[in-house]
């Protein structure tokens, strides 16, 4: 009896019995010894409250009678489903204030961005006024080369003009002297 009982696994093993008459059977010495050897708890909600057997000396738990045994089991159950809810509750404000944490860690994170943004867009302004302020300067020089060079050709057109009067002027002269 007790060996198969313990090869199983249970949380606790209850004996319920009304009282009266055949009780006493409880008090049988292979019973109290199997009890005894068992390796779960063991409750006991027999007889009736007043009856008195040596049964209930060895069990784990005694409940008086077997209608305690389901208030009992009632109290357990509703004890255990409030300390849920409550675990519950406390999971719950756990995680709000992980998330609440994250959050506020979000909008720093937010806002540390948001300002390197906007020293980017200076600094990108800044950069777009030199440019521009460069190309200026390089137009200016642009237009003023294109005028020297506007000039330095105008004056080399005038000397390769005079230079070539020049070359008509000898080769008359060379062609006088030729035919005289």
């Amino acid at each position: 009896f007790c060996s198969s009982l313990n090869q199983e696994e249970y949380d606790a093993i209850a004996f319920v019995r009304g009282g009266g008459s055949g009780i006493e059977q409880l008090d049988n010495l292979e019973i109290l010894e199997a009890i005894c050897n068992l390796k779960v708890p063991v409750i006991s909600a027999v007889g009736h409250v007043n009856e008195k057997i040596f049964f209930k000396n060895i069990v784990d738990k005694v409940i008086p009678t077997p209608n305690a045994l389901g208030v009992y089991f009632r109290n357990l159950v509703e004890e255990v489903s409030e300390k849920q809810s409550k675990s519950k509750a406390v999971l719950v404000k756990q995680v709000e204030a992980q998330f609440n944490e994250q959050l506020e860690l979000a909008k720093k994170q937010n806002g540390e961005l948001r300002k390197q943004m906007e020293e980017m867009v200076k600094s990108n302004e800044a950069g777009r006024k030199v440019y521009e302020e460069q190309m200026g300067k390089l137009n200016v020089q642009l237009t003023e080369l294109q005028k020297i060079n506007k000039s330095q050709g105008e004056i080399f057109a005038n000397q390769a003009k005079q230079i070539e009067n020049s070359n008509i002027e000898l080769k008359k002269t060379v062609d006088r002297i030729n035919t005289s």
